[in-house]
């Protein structure tokens, strides 16, 4: 499903009221209305001369408010200034009051029709046709997997967090694995793309005012209680797509589209969409050999040593094949036990960094030894789930929770 986005509308496809709560008083200057200096300025770090910010009052649903911003620029070339708003806002949040609920592909008019309410409602006026064909900036597309009994969610972000992103996706030096709250969540980070996994009914239950969490509305605080959801768990899959170029390049991708084609949010209501990139995301991330390996479901060690020996056999009963058996297991054994960029990391370091290409071949070659072994129970349901893509609304989540028993969902 689609949760958060970020759209920008062009200055001339909005009007601010004059009581509309922006910090500061938001208001409109020509290019002769400008100093010297800000005639001048030019700064890549903060490309605008004045930002104004959306400043509600506070109320009990303030944390499913829309963030909006709105940004002054100059344009030297053609001697004008330019106003440019930033929308911001989880549609589900925006529909439901809460993101247990997925959206459907039939959605559309009613977000447009939300937004163009809510943003009324503070003193901004803006058509429908302009939010439509606003461009993304910002995309979010999550799942919410509702988990049989005998899966945990805490099992499934440990096996994930021993993986490694790629170089397809190292666009910059900021990569990075956040594992925080004790395994409760898991961010894989890579450039402009994330992929986050958590407890959706754990992060409700929690009461602190950071991260996440801070965000829910009282409401959202209160479902586990009122709908009984305490012993349900529902494990939440986003990939972020956090710039318009990326956005561009994996959404006209699988509408087989030009890349230069403007990505909109009218243009992003599909459910094909949605499961084709959700779905392709997550094959990036266990679909890689050295994945692969470490998400290995056996019930010991020495099965996992029976099966390589045994594929290693009948490929080749020479001494080079079993010496490659050999080596197999314990690479295979190790990235199970510590996780791909430890043992990455460590071999580069201990050995040489020079052999890396070595090393990856290594990596293929164990992968071809195991390629017919399961991955772990909780890998296999995801990936099953994802393919089915059924929406989770509410209504569905309460009939599962009365269902807890049977393990027949």
């Amino acid at each position: 499903m689609i949760d958060t986005i970020q759209i920008r509308i062009d200055g001339k496809r909005f009007f601010i009221g004059r009581h509309a709560p922006f910090t500061p008083v938001f208001s409109r200057r020509k290019f002769e209305e400008l100093s010297d200096v800000e005639k001048e300025r030019f700064n890549f770090k903060v490309p605008y001369l004045r930002k104004f910010i959306l400043h509600p009052e506070k109320n009990e649903g303030s944390q499913n408010a829309i963030i909006v911003e709105i940004y002054e620029k100059v344009n030297r070339a053609h001697e004008k200034v330019e106003y440019e708003m930033a929308i911001r806002t989880s549609l589900p949040k925006l529909i439901y009051s809460q993101n247990l609920s997925e959206l459907s592909a039939t959605s559309g008019p009613r977000v447009f029709e939300e937004l163009r309410r809510r943003l009324a409602d503070y003193g901004i006026t803006v058509t429908i046709d302009a939010i439509a064909t606003a461009p993304l900036s910002v995309i979010h597309l999550g799942k919410n997997i509702i988990l049989p009994k005998n899966i945990k969610t805490q099992a499934i972000i440990k096996a994930l967090s021993k993986l490694d992103i790629g170089k397809a996706y190292d666009i910059n030096e900021n990569k990075t694995t956040s594992d925080r709250n004790n395994g409760r969540s898991l961010r894989l980070a890579s450039g402009v793309r994330e992929w986050s996994f958590y407890d959706k009914i754990d992060e409700m239950r929690c009461r602190t005012k950071r991260g996440a969490a801070g965000h829910l509305s009282p409401y959202e605080k209160s479902m586990v209680d009122l709908y009984e959801l305490e012993d349900v768990e529902v494990f939440r899959f986003e990939y972020r797509l956090n710039k318009a170029q990326t956005i561009r390049s994996e959404i006209n991708e699988v509408l087989g589209r030009e890349y230069n084609t403007p990505v909109t949010l009218a243009c992003v209501f599909s459910e094909r969409l949605w499961k084709d990139v959700l779905n392709k995301a997550w094959r990036k991330l266990i679909n890689r050999p050295d994945n692969q390996l470490a998400l290995l479901s056996a019930d010991s060690k020495l099965d996992l040593f029976h099966h390589v020996l045994g594929n290693a056999q009948r490929h080749d009963k020479g001494g080079h094949s079993q010496n490659q058996a050999l080596w197999c297991y314990g690479l295979a054994a190790a990235l199970m036990d510590h996780g791909v960029k430890t043992i990455r990391h460590d071999f580069a370091r201990i050995w040489s960094e020079k052999a890396g290409e070595r090393f990856e071949e290594k990596i293929r070659a164990a992968a071809e030894l195991i390629k017919d072994m399961p991955l772990i129970d909780g890998i296999s349901y995801i990936t099953a789930d994802l393919e089915r893509f059924q929406p989770v609304l509410l209504d569905t989540l309460l009939f599962y929770a009365t269902k807890l028993g049977d393990q027949t969902f």
